[in-house]
């Protein structure tokens, strides 16, 4: 059988793409060589927040006092917390699996490669099988790397796979990276009770990747929270013991610890896939090149998400996945959008942002002008005790137009849709103030920001 789509990988970029084509009534083939789901559901983006979920009640909880609700003897159960995870992930994948079979498309489970640009090969328990398509989707995401010196043995220097099962609590935990996933899990383990300290050989967090005030705002959370921060260095060495680490950094500092979460180093999965015979241009980092649309250097090859290293980020895998089969279908003008693209940190208060900084847009823009409105300013966050955060917005000055949104907040996943969709379709700072926002909320941090901004504006013509 030849289908229309053959996609390699079942992360969200391959399971988006496959139903896609299947509302399209096209026939698709899905292959996966380890779990429906990929990194997101079964190693990432699900069971992270299943265990945040977990440790924000238990922080809230001994809060409690603070609301007129009196807990005692409260212990967390980590036992049941990564139980509960398990149970989660597998409830999710589970659906996704009914999903995709209501949907008819055709799951192989094995090890997929491409032996000609119109057939992929697929290796399984089971034996060998060739697979014939008219287009192919490579959608095989990404691989931990280890670091030098930092192999993961399960125990007391642990990945992000063998961290989400821990069954004991170190007090004193080094997360390597202060990227989105060392943020949560440094988070995680702190809300738990760990002390906690990370180490980033940048001098920012989050890959300097942050508008300046947004920035400041978190370095003050990461204060409240007692972490203690190395940046700016790395781990030169470490000296094992039978319960307990020493890093020593290249600043020449030593750490003493009783576990080392390495929460870093990720490679696009493009080996083995046969794509040097077939010509496919590749990063030398190993990423797929492709074009607007996701197509790489041959005509009926695509190839998105993670294995791109456009944005790794699930949303936007998805996003891709889409894109692709929309443009082989015949929408020309299909393309992705890396302008818009949301980026959440589930830490407490939530961290946001799209678009563009405000650094950022000077450098693009003749002038910009800005709005910031402080979180504590907002009833809902007094009537909650959530007072720490701001929303900021970045617009071009000489329409007013919306180039980026920068939010720390409770509820910052929720708020930057709204902003997303400003930047997106090109909505203006009074578009935003004028909309009427829902009474006592945080959504109404957007319109006073935008309202900040305009106000300003407006006193200057008024003058």
């Amino acid at each position: 059988m030849t289908y229309d789509f053959v996609i390699l990988g079942g992360g969200p970029a391959g399971y988006t793409a496959a139903l896609r084509a299947a509302g399209l009534e096209a026939t698709v083939a899905l292959v996966e060589r380890e779990q429906l789901g990929g990194v997101c559901l079964n190693w990432g983006c699900i069971p992270t927040k299943t265990l945040l979920a977990s440790s924000k009640l238990y922080e809230q909880m001994r809060r409690a006092a603070d609301f007129g609700i009196r807990c005692e003897g409260m212990t967390p159960d980590l036992n049941y917390i990564v139980a509960r995870k398990e149970k989660v992930v597998a409830q999710l994948r589970m659906a996704l699996q009914k999903l995709l079979i209501t949907q008819n498309i055709q799951i192989f489970e094995g090890v997929g490669s491409l032996s000609a640009p119109d057939r992929v090969e697929v290796q399984s328990v089971k034996g060998r099988q060739t697979l014939q398509a008219k287009r192919v989707i490579l959608a095989t995401g990404s691989r931990l790397t280890e670091l030098p010196g930092l192999a993961c043995d399960g125990k007391r220097i642990l990945d992000i796979r063998s961290a989400l099962s821990l069954d004991w609590l170190p007090q004193r935990l080094l997360v390597v990276g202060a990227g989105a996933v060392g943020c949560e899990m440094a988070q995680h383990f702190s809300g738990l009770g760990s002390l906690v300290s990370i180490v980033e050989l940048l001098d920012k967090p989050l890959g300097g990747m942050l508008d300046a005030d947004l920035e400041k705002m978190l370095l003050r959370t990461f204060k409240k929270r007692k972490y203690q921060l190395h940046f700016g260095t790395s781990i030169q060495s470490i000296q094992q013991g039978a319960d307990s680490i020493t890093a020593i950094f290249t600043s020449g500092e030593r750490l003493d610890v009783e576990a080392v979460l390495v929460a870093t180093g990720m490679a696009p999965d493009s080996r083995g896939l046969g794509l040097e015979a077939l010509g496919v241009e590749m990063t030398e980092a190993g990423h797929i090149k492709v074009d607007e649309h996701c197509r790489t250097s041959v005509e009926t090859v695509y190839a998105v998400g993670d294995v791109t290293g456009i944005q790794p980020l699930a949303h936007f895998a998805a996003h891709m996945g889409s894109i692709a089969v929309r443009h082989a279908v015949g929408e020309e003008d299909a393309s992705i959008d890396i302008e818009a693209v949301p980026k959440v940190v589930f830490i407490e208060p939530e961290m946001a942002w799209v678009g563009l900084t405000e650094e950022q847009a000077q450098k693009r823009f003749d002038a910009v002008k800005t709005g910031s409105f402080l979180v504590r300013g907002l009833g809902r966050a007094t009537t909650e005790n959530r007072l720490d955060g701001i929303v900021k917005l970045v617009a071009r000055a000489k329409d007013l137009v919306v180039v980026g949104a920068h939010i720390l907040s409770h509820q910052a996943d929720a708020l930057i849709g709204e902003a997303a969709l400003a930047v997106a379709r090109g909505l203006t700072l009074r578009d935003l103030a004028e909309t009427i926002h829902p009474h006592p909320a945080y959504a109404e941090g957007l319109m006073e920001a935008a309202g900040a901004a305009v106000g300003k504006r407006l006193n200057l013509e008024w003058r």
